[in-house]
């Protein structure tokens, strides 16, 4: 029979399984997920249905039959479709152990899944996830032996003991993060979760019938409750820090809180015919004490003030309860600590908002460079004061302001172009750097570097634009600006994007820096090309040439009548440095008025030669000849720029006069007749 009571100890219901059918174990679960518990019971019958279901009202579900009695049963989701199955193992005919038997698997309507031949009899089934994919594994505690299976009944590991196996557990009992299996045998025995033995511990004189896991002072260090012939309390270290000596050996033990102390006790029953109960009261208090103490003292260090001083405070009501008066003075200290901290938290608070505040304001300006810097400042102390929400807010502003930056410098970028090749240099300098500026703080190092590039062209072809202005000064501003952008991208961290825009670059002396690049070919360099165009713009401007000789014959003229002028109170010392600095263009000087002189008189026999007088224009002649007169009369006095304006002045007049003669229609046939 199966027997349910209610909470007076009233028989509420019995239900008959099978005449032939001892029960020998008992698992309650919502097998079919209707949202009540049901009872499987199994049993040993070997003629019979030796496993049902019966509902909260003793109505049997289903029954099914193993094809040997069985002795163990468990219930859980081995196959992971969301609802439970049933796990059962066999003995081998009229309760014979060390014969081989059967590991069953059956679903939630009883159906068989798979059948695994065991070589033992099967004591214990246990399921538990030891490897902690998520899947429940199978343990199987038989005579001498533990096997593991998995979901589909395939052998995975196993461990030979020296008696029958009548508990199986599995938990983290030393705080390493990996399961620990721990087995009740002949003795008490703790595997690593790949199944080689940790230690063992004889734990009394009898075979181990049952095993518990309880952490008295919440060290992170499990204690094991041992039943055997008496009670034995075993650290995680394999020592035994407690025990009770029963009359006779203990079968079976639980630990729960049966008088809502919120201490939990220890129950054991033994063959003695007694029921003991254990208080841990005093124990626990001061374990209890203890752990509250150090997680004040944690969450005070990792900045969790008010969870902190929570914690504190219920030290501090324990130990007062304990009277312990030197626990107490540390605690108070404590919390004094905490009560500073947090005022100065407060303050945070209220600076973290004023950032946050900051951000959001750039934020719809849309400025955001600004409103990504603040929302980081913002996101970092909330952070550190464990507000979630606002640091999520903050992340919001600093993604959105990202995502239109890299819109606004793609635009600026595009705009730096199109003004570069229309020649509006100043509005490109402008966008680029602006452009760069954003990809900087995007850490686009690529898009950085491309927008520098574009900066360092840009100041090249001001500093060509201004020498040819004779703009030297600007140009070298310019030259040296472009000089510092590539040198800067190339002595760059790889892994971050290069802050090279010009904004305070140091200007050297232009002639100096001609001599230091002069014999520089840059042959390493990426911007060999780059550097060797601006060499030869630097070299120009370091040598005032604007790229046109005569503006250059004129500048320099006017240069050294102003040297003149400022040094004429040395005047030899200043002739001679006048003529080294200007040696080229006096020779050249020299020559155009050598070519100009032989030019004039050229031209004046020329002219002379063509004076021939006829008959026929008497008068002309006339007047010819006394204009020749009078340039002979006045050759010696005029200077040779005044020959050849006279010149000029000559063949205008002989021009007007043929055109005169030509226009009264006279021919030359007509005056020889």
């Amino acid at each position: 029979y199966v027997y349910c009571f209610d909470d007076n100890g009233n028989i509420k219901w019995k239900v008959l399984t099978d005449s032939s059918n001892t029960i020998t174990s008992i698992e309650i679960a919502d097998i079919n997920n209707d949202g009540y518990d049901e009872i499987i019971v199994a049993g040993d019958s070997t003629i019979s249905h030796n496993i049902h279901t019966i509902d909260r009202n003793g109505k049997i579900l289903w029954k099914a039959r193993a094809p040997e009695g069985i002795n163990s049963i468990a219930i859980g989701d081995i196959d992971d479709n969301k609802k439970p199955d049933i796990v059962a193992g066999t003995v081998g005919r009229h309760g014979v152990y060390y014969k081989s038997s059967f590991l069953i698997l059956l679903n939630s309507s009883g159906k068989c899944l798979w059948k695994q031949r065991t070589k033992r009899g099967t004591v214990k089934i246990k399921l538990w996830d030891i490897n902690n994919d998520g899947k429940l594994e199978i343990f199987l505690g038989s005579l001498q032996y533990l096997w593991v299976f998995d979901y589909t009944g395939n052998e995975i590991m196993n461990y030979e003991t020296k008696g029958y196996i009548n508990d199986i557990i599995v938990d983290d009992i030393d705080g390493d993060e990996k399961n620990d299996i721990i087995l009740a045998s002949n003795d008490l025995y703790v595997l690593n979760s790949d199944g080689s033995l940790k230690w063992t511990n004889s734990a009394g004189m009898e075979s181990i019938n049952d095993l518990e896991i309880i952490d008295t002072n919440q060290d992170n260090c499990k204690e094991i409750l041992v039943a055997s012939d008496s009670l034995y309390l075993v650290d995680c270290d394999n020592n035994v820090i407690w025990s009770y000596h029963t009359k006779k050996a203990v079968k079976t033990i639980s630990i729960g809180d049966i008088d809502g102390d919120s201490f939990p006790e220890i129950m054991a029953g033994s063959l003695d015919n007694n029921v003991y109960v254990f208080t841990q009261k005093g124990y626990q208090m001061r374990a209890e004490a203890e752990r509250y103490y150090s997680l004040a003292k944690n969450l005070y260090a990792a900045g969790n003030l008010r969870k902190a001083l929570e914690n504190a405070m219920k030290a501090m009501d324990y130990y007062q309860q304990l009277n312990d008066t030197e626990k107490i003075s540390d605690i108070e200290k404590l919390v004094s600590l905490i009560r500073d901290m947090i005022q100065k938290q407060n303050e945070e608070v209220i600076l973290a908002y004023s950032y946050y505040n900051r951000s959001v304001s750039f934020y719809l300006h849309n400025d955001y460079i600004n409103a990504s810097f603040w929302a980081k400042k913002a996101k970092y102390k909330y952070q550190s004061l464990h507000n979630e929400t606002m640091v999520i807010k903050s992340e919001n502003i600093i993604n959105n302001s990202y995502r239109y930056m890299r819109i606004e410098a793609e635009k600026l970028l595009n705009n730096a172009i199109i003004n570069y090749n229309k020649s509006n240099y100043s509005n490109a300098i402008l966008n680029a750097e602006d452009s760069s500026r954003r990809y900087i703080w995007l850490g686009d190092r690529n898009k950085s570097i491309e927008s520098l590039e574009l900066i360092a062209t840009i100041y090249t072809a001001l500093a060509e634009k201004q020498r040819h202005a004779g703009d030297f000064e600007n140009a070298s501003i310019y030259a040296q600006k472009a000089l510092f952008v590539y040198g800067c991208i190339e002595e760059s961290p790889e892994d971050y994007p290069p802050d090279c825009i010009p904004r305070n670059v140091s200007i050297k002396d232009i002639i100096t820096l001609a001599d230091e690049i002069r014999n520089l070919t840059y042959n390493k360099s990426h911007y060999m090309n780059e550097y060797l165009y601006l060499k030869s713009i630097i070299i120009a401007i370091s040598e005032n040439n604007t790229g046109s000789f005569i503006d250059d014959v004129v500048r320099n003229m006017k240069k050294s009548m102003r040297g003149f002028v400022n040094n004429i109170s040395q005047p030899v010392e200043y002739i001679i440095k006048l003529i080294k600095w200007n040696f080229k263009i006096i020779l050249v000087v020299i020559a155009l008025a050598i070519v100009i002189f032989l030019l004039i008189i050229f031209l004046f026999m020329v002219i002379k030669t063509r004076r021939e007088p006829t008959e026929e224009f008497e008068e002309e002649v006339h007047e010819e000849e006394h204009e020749g007169k009078f340039m002979d009369d006045i050759e010696k006095e005029i200077t040779e720029e005044e020959i050849y304006e006279e010149v000029q002045e000559e063949d205008e007049v002989e021009k007007i006069r043929k055109d005169k003669t030509r226009g009264i229609g006279v021919t030359l046939k007509s005056l020889r007749r």
